[in-house]
C-alpha cells in the first residue's frame, strides 16, 4: 500500500484547533522587595473592601519605580482567591493598538465560540458581570496622555480596574485610591540592594555606610538599586574557595566616575521590568514631553534637586531676567540666554504663571517632577537630575547659565523670603568656590543674598572678588566702584567691625562728594550709613545732625512716605533715645511704624526693625506689657521672613529674653536664651562675639535660677582672652 504524502492530505479547517493565549502579568522578580504600606493600600481597597461598585485603582510613578511588579505581587498573593478574581485581564496600554490587541487575545482565549471575538467583544464579556464581576482588568504602562482610557472601561457597575502609569494625571480616573510610588524607604531600599547583590551587610560597617550613601545617590529607585546590586554580584568571584566581593564602596566610586555608562547599561536579570537600563526607562518619558517642557527640565536640573521655589521663576520673569545692577557689560552672547528664558517663561512678554504651571504639569504627567509644600516648590528625583545632566541633547544650550541667570535676576526681589531658599541652588550651580569665576554682576547680586542670610564672611569674599574685577578693568574711580566699597562697609557693620566700617564709610562719603553731585542719592546713603556707624558706637551727638540732614534730603527728594525717608526717621529716633530724649524718640518711632503700615512695608525688614526699636523704647520707659507684646510679634515676623536660625532672628530672640530678664521672668528668659545660644553656636560659631555675649547672659540666667551646674557647663564655652 502506497503511503500518502503529507502534502497530498487535505485537512478540514474546522478540524484545526489553535489555542489562543492571553497576555499574562510578568512574573515577580527574584529581587522584588514588597513595600508593605503600598501593598496594604491595594489590599484595603481591592481585596478587603466590601463595596460592590466597580473599583478603579491607579498606581503612578516614574519609570523604574516598580509599579508593574507591585501589581504582579498583589495578583500572586490573590492567586488562591478565585472568588475575588476569577479572571485576570492584563493589557499593555502603551498604545491604543497594543491595548486592543491584548483585549482581543483575552476574549479569544476563552475558547469555543470566541474564536472571532475582537477587543470590543472582550469589553462586552466583562460588562455582562462575568462571574458576578469577579474580574480584574489591568491597564499596564498607560502613559500616553492622548489615550482616552475611560472608553475602554467595561460598561457595568462591578469588577476591578487597575492602572499603572508614569502619567500622574491617570490618578484622576481612580474612584478608590491613587497610589503614587515615590522612592522606597531606607529599609526596603537596603533589602532590595542586598537581595540583588546576594549578600547581607553587617552593622556597623564601612560597606553599610557606602550602601546608604549609594541608596541616597540612586534616590532609592528600585530599578537602579537592582542594577547596582546585580552588577556587584556579577563582578564578584570565588577564587580558591574564597569570596572576592565587588563591594558597594567600589560601586559607589565607579558610579561617581562612570555614572552615565552604568545607568545606560542593560540589566542582567531575566525579568522584563529590570532588563532595561535605568536611563532607558527615563528616556521613554523624555520622548513623550514637548519641546518647551524638555528645555525647562534641562534648566531645573541645574538646581539642587529638592525644594526648587516656584516664586524664583516668577520673580526672575518680573525682572525680565536682567541683572539687578550692571557694573560691567556682559559678553554679547549673554543676550541669547535672556532671550531664551523670555521665550520660555514670558511668551507674551511678561511673567506668566499659567505658562510655568503648564510646563510643570507636562513634566509631572510623566512623574519627572513632583510638587511639595502645597505646590510652592518642585522636587526632582536625584536620578532624574543626574540623567538630564548626563544627557547630550540634540540642540545643546548653556542651561547652567540660564539657571544661574534666573537666580541672579531675582536677587533684588522685594520678596526676600525667597532668599533663604536660594542658597542650596546657588551652591549647586556655582560650586563651593564662592564666585571666583563669576561675572562681577553675578558676584554683587549674590552678595546681597549672602548678606540677607547672615553669611557675612561669604558676602565679604564676593565683594572682594567684585572689587578686584573692577580694578582689573580700570583704575578710574567711578560711581560703581564707590558703591562696591559702600557695600563692603555695610558688611563690616553687620560683623560689628565698627572701626573698619567708620574708616571706610568716611572715605566713601568724601570721595562720593568729589565724584557725584551734591544731592546725589548715593551721597545721602553714605551719610546715612556713617550715621548708623556712629549710633552703634553710641556717638549720639555726631549721629544726630548727620541723620537730620539725611532725613531732610530724603523727604525733599522722595517724599515723607517713602520707605527710605521712614528709615531715616527710625535712625533719628534711635539717636534721640541715646541722648536721653526718650519721649521724642518714642513719638518719632511710633510715627515711623504708622507710616510703614500706610505704605504696606510693616512686615518687611525695615518695618520690622522700626517695631523692634519701638519695643526697646517701651522697655526703656518701663512699659513692659507693650514692649513684650510688640517684641513677640517682631520675633514671629523675623522668623517667618528670614527663618529662625538667621542671625537677625537670633538677636531678636535675645532682645525678648532680655526683656523677660529685666522683668524677673527668669524661666521665660531661660527657655528663649537656650535656643538662641544653641542656634548662635551652630550658625555663627562659638567664637563669634555675639555668641559669646549670649552665652554670658545665659550664665547669668542660670545663676539667678540656682542652676549652677548648667552655669558651669556654659562657662566652659566662654573664650578667655590672654
Amino acid at each position: 500500500m502506497a503511503v500518502q504524502k503529507m502534502s497530498d492530505m487535505i485537512v478540514p479547517i474546522a478540524a484545526i484547533s489553535i489555542r489562543v493565549v492571553a497576555k499574562s502579568p510578568p512574573a515577580v522578580s527574584p529581587h522584588f522587595v514588597v513595600r508593605k504600606q503600598e501593598l496594604d493600600r491595594m489590599m484595603k481597597h481591592l481585596a478587603r473592601s466590601t463595596d460592590t461598585k466597580q473599583k478603579v485603582f491607579a498606581i503612578t510613578g516614574m519609570g523604574g519605580s516598580g509599579k508593574t511588579q507591585l501589581v504582579s505581587y498583589f495578583l500572586q498573593e490573590m492567586n488562591g482567591n478565585k472568588e475575588l478574581f476569577s479572571h485576570v485581564v492584563f493589557v499593555d496600554a502603551r498604545s491604543e493598538a497594543s491595548l486592543k490587541t491584548d483585549l482581543q487575545l483575552w476574549a479569544q482565549s476563552l475558547g469555543a465560540g470566541h474564536e472571532a471575538d475582537d477587543w470590543n467583544n472582550g469589553l462586552e464579556i466583562l460588562a455582562t458581570d462575568l462571574n458576578d464581576g469577579s474580574w480584574v482588568l489591568i491597564f499596564d504602562n498607560a502613559d500616553d496622555p492622548s489615550l482616552k482610557l475611560k472608553k475602554y472601561f467595561p460598561r457595568c457597575s462591578s469588577g476591578t480596574i487597575v492602572f499603572t502609569s508614569r502619567n500622574w494625571e491617570v490618578g484622576n480616573l481612580a474612584n478608590t485610591d491613587h497610589l503614587e510610588l515615590e522612592k522606597m524607604s531606607q529599609g526596603d531600599a537596603l533589602a532590595t540592594l542586598e537581595k540583588a547583590a546576594h549578600r547581607r551587610l553587617m552593622e556597623p560597617s564601612q560597606e553599610l555606610e557606602s550602601a546608604k550613601t549609594l541608596m541616597d545617590e540612586l534616590g532609592c529607585l528600585p530599578l537602579a538599586l537592582v542594577h547596582a546590586g546585580t552588577y556587584c554580584h556579577r563582578q564578584s568571584s570565588i577564587i580558591d574557595g574564597q569570596d572576592h566581593l565587588f563591594t558597594f564602596t567600589q560601586y559607589l566610586n565607579l558610579f561617581r566616575k562612570k555614572r552615565a555608562a552604568l545607568m545606560n547599561k542593560k540589566g542582567v536579570t531575566t525579568q522584563e521590568d529590570y532588563e532595561h537600563g535605568v536611563y532607558t526607562a527615563l528616556d521613554l518619558s523624555y520622548q513623550a514631553i514637548n519641546g518647551s517642557s524638555k528645555q525647562f527640565l534641562h534648566i531645573i536640573s541645574q538646581f539642587h534637586y529638592s525644594e526648587i521655589p516656584l516664586a524664583m521663576f516668577l520673580e526672575a520673569a518680573k525682572a525680565g531676567f536682567q541683572d539687578p545692577r550692571v557694573f560691567l557689560p556682559r559678553p554679547a552672547e549673554h543676550r541669547n540666554v535672556i532671550n531664551q528664558l523670555t521665550t520660555l517663561l514670558c511668551p507674551d512678554g511678561e511673567a506668566d504663571e499659567f505658562q510655568l504651571r503648564e510646563l510643570i504639569g507636562d513634566l509631572r504627567s510623566f512623574s519627572l517632577v513632583s510638587p511639595s509644600e502645597g505646590s510652592l516648590f518642585l522636587r526632582l528625583h536625584p536620578l532624574v537630575q543626574a540623567w538630564i545632566r548626563d544627557m547630550r541633547p540634540a540642540e545643546p544650550q548653556d542651561y547652567q547659565t540660564m539657571a544661574k541667570q534666573i537666580i541672579i535676576s531675582c536677587c533684588l526681589s522685594t520678596n526676600i523670603r525667597i532668599y533663604r531658599y536660594l542658597l542650596p541652588h546657588i551652591e549647586d550651580i556655582i560650586g563651593k568656590d564662592e564666585g571666583v569665576d563669576l561675572h562681577v554682576n553675578d558676584q554683587m547680586a549674590l552678595e546681597l543674598v549672602y548678606r540677607e542670610l547672615g553669611r557675612y564672611d561669604d558676602a565679604e569674599t564676593l565683594i572682594e572678588f567684585a572689587s578686584n574685577s573692577m580694578r582689573e578693568q580700570s583704575d578710574k574711580e567711578t560711581e560703581d566702584t564707590l558703591y562696591i566699597e559702600g557695600r563692603l562697609a555695610a558688611i563690616y557693620m553687620h560683623q560689628d567691625l565698627w572701626y573698619q566700617a567708620e574708616e571706610l564709610q568716611l572715605s566713601v562719603l568724601e570721595r562720593r562728594r568729589i565724584v557725584l553731585s551734591a544731592d546725589h542719592p548715593d551721597i545721602i546713603d553714605a551719610a546715612s550709613n556713617l550715621a548708623v556707624v556712629y549710633i552703634n558706637q553710641e556717638r549720639w551727638n555726631e549721629a544726630e545732625p548727620l541723620q537730620l540732614e539725611v532725613l531732610e534730603n530724603r523727604q525733599k527728594r522722595l517724599g515723607p512716605l517713602h520707605s527710605r525717608s521712614i528709615d531715616a526717621m527710625t535712625n533719628l529716633a534711635v539717636a534721640y533715645k541715646g541722648q536721653g530724649r526718650l519721649e521724642e524718640a518714642v513719638a518719632l518711632e511710633k510715627e515711623a511704624v504708622e507710616m510703614h503700615k500706610q505704605i504696606g512695608t510693616i512686615d518687611m525688614p525695615n518695618g520690622i526693625q522700626a517695631q523692634q526699636n519701638l519695643a526697646t523704647m517701651y522697655a526703656k520707659q518701663g512699659k513692659w506689657d507693650e514692649a513684650e507684646k510688640l517684641q513677640m510679634a517682631v520675633l514671629e515676623k523675623q522668623r517667618a521672613l528670614l527663618g529662625a536660625s538667621h542671625p537677625t532672628s537670633i538677636n531678636t530672640a535675645f532682645f525678648l529674653a532680655d526683656m523677660y530678664r529685666n522683668e524677673g521672668k527668669w524661666e521665660d528668659a531661660e527657655g528663649i536664651m537656650e535656643i538662641a545660644v544653641t542656634q548662635s553656636i551652630e550658625v555663627m560659631g562659638k567664637l563669634d562675639p555675639r555668641t559669646q555675649f549670649y552665652i554670658s547672659i545665659l550664665i547669668d540666667v542660670y545663676e539667678e535660677l540656682g542652676k549652677l551646674e548648667k552655669a558651669r557647663e556654659m562657662e566652659e564655652l566662654i573664650v578667655k582672652l590672654e
